[in-house]
């Protein structure tokens, strides 16, 4: 049979419904599930590496942000705010 076009009101022979399943489950390849569970736990273990790895480089990202922001804060003494008003900050650490 070379080729077989759907048409819904078209309905299989016992016999050729049966060669068809037998031919769709020959050509199939091995399975095995153990091999599959290793691939997923493989690719999985991978995915979520790359996840952590991502989350990390985010938060160190904004550590530095916030600690820059801390800086330039204790650095600008236009703050009109009465804890800005020392001028004599010492840099990066928001200490007098």
């Amino acid at each position: 049979m070379p080729s077989i076009t759907y048409y819904q009101y078209t309905r299989l022979s016992d016999s050729l419904e049966r060669n068809l399943m037998r031919d769709a489950l020959s050509c199939g390849e091995p399975f095995s599930i153990v091999d599959m569970a290793k691939s997923v736990f493989a690719t999985s273990k991978s995915v979520f590496s790359k996840i952590k790895a991502g989350v990390i480089s985010y938060m160190d990202f904004c550590s530095e942000v916030s600690m820059l922001m801390a800086e330039v804060r204790a650095r600008n003494g236009y703050y009109t705010s009465p804890q800005w008003e020392n001028r004599d900050v010492r840099p990066g650490t928001g200490l007098a």
